[in-house]
């Protein structure tokens, strides 16, 4: 019984201190207009790369913001809110993140040219981000750091010569990220809903 009970209170205190950044919807948000961006260049080519970088910009993280917004209220209209304040080694290791981050574009330099390989530098940045947000300590997305292994391994398919990187010019240079992001989405959401089961209703919307 004590057992038990420990187990229960663990797997509270994990999907109260989690309950945000589990939800899934933002990265998968991400994930799904990445894709509709790779779409949109698979369909039109250079026209539509050229206004995803241009005017369309702007309004496609407006409406990522607005869907987000979205997203979370139903989240919270349905599982209820949990108020915890973010930790201060959390803090400490976002900043360390955006560090880590920062010196290793500019090491790389501009599209990874530094490197001198033959890669896809929007393939292989969602693969550095993935990365290192699995690697962030405390918190449950350990799941990114495989994924994105994954996406920079596909990244350096050209350095290895198994295909061109002129084959990523037709949509996958973005679709290819935007999977990744939407697969993370998906399994924080699973980890989420496996969560749920065996607490007691009245926890989850105290």
């Amino acid at each position: 019984m004590t057992n038990d009970t420990n187990d229960h209170l663990e797997r509270l205190r994990f999907l109260t201190s989690n309950y945000e950044l589990l939800q899934g919807y933002p990265i998968a948000m991400a994930g799904l207009l990445f894709i509709l961006e790779g779409i949109s260049v698979t369909i039109w080519g250079h026209t539509a790369l050229r206004l995803i970088y241009s005017w369309l910009f702007l309004p496609s993280l407006a409406l990522l913001a607005i869907t987000m917004k979205i997203a979370v209220r139903y989240h919270r209209q349905k599982f209820g809110s949990a108020k915890v304040s973010m930790e201060p080694r959390r803090v400490r290791a976002l900043v360390l993140f955006a560090i880590l981050y920062v010196v290793l574009i500019v090491l790389a330099g501009a599209d990874f040219k530094n490197l001198k390989l033959a890669l896809e530098p929007t393939v292989l940045n969602g693969g550095i981000i993935l990365v290192l947000l699995g690697l962030l300590p405390s918190f449950p997305w350990r799941h990114y750091a495989v994924i994105g292994l994954l996406l920079a391994a596909i990244a350096l398919l050209p350095a290895l010569h198994v295909v061109a990187v002129q084959q990523f010019w037709h949509g996958w240079s973005f679709m290819a990220p935007g999977i990744a992001f939407l697969l993370c989405g998906a399994i924080d959401r699973l980890i989420f809903t496996r969560s749920l089961p065996s607490l007691p209703a009245e926890e989850l919307h105290a």
